[in-house]
């Protein structure tokens, strides 16, 4: 009587070819990720070294574009360390010198509105914010 029992069929995959599938999936989301750097943000990295190097600390995010039929726009969001109110001298000085950097670092008139935000991070609480909506056909050519 034969003891070994019969080895069983194999189902699912080796080990080698589920590796191979990851290492390949993992290299198809880098190059993807690095397409829409390309794409999508490159643009805009004149812009936000330049900020950077004015204001450091501000962790700059610029972006734009046009979402859903609505107007292009251009988008600065920037952490400051004060409270951002709008009749501030300190913060009006801000939103001009942010305009023009964005008047020499990005085509401006492919925009039909210029956003910059404002944002003090609090700990423990909601951040405070202030928001500024510019139309660049009223903004001054810089």
């Amino acid at each position: 009587m034969n003891t070994d029992s019969p080895t069983p069929p194999r189902t699912g995959h080796s080990g080698k070819w589920v590796v191979i599938a990851l290492l390949g999936f993992s290299l198809l989301m880098t190059g993807m990720m690095w397409v829409y750097w390309k794409l999508q943000l490159a643009p805009f990295l004149p812009l936000q070294e330049a900020i950077v190097a004015e204001y450091p600390g501000t962790a700059p995010r610029v972006e734009g574009g046009r979402h859903k039929k609505s107007p292009p726009i251009l988008r600065v969001v920037l952490m400051v360390d004060f409270t951002p109110v709008e009749k501030s001298e300190k913060v009006q000085q801000l939103l001009q010198r942010i305009v023009e950097l964005s008047q020499q670092h990005v085509k401006l008139t492919d925009y039909e509105t210029l956003e910059i935000y404002l944002v003090h991070p609090i700990p423990e609480r909601m951040p405070e914010r202030m928001h500024v909506t510019y139309k660049v056909a009223d903004l001054p050519k810089g």
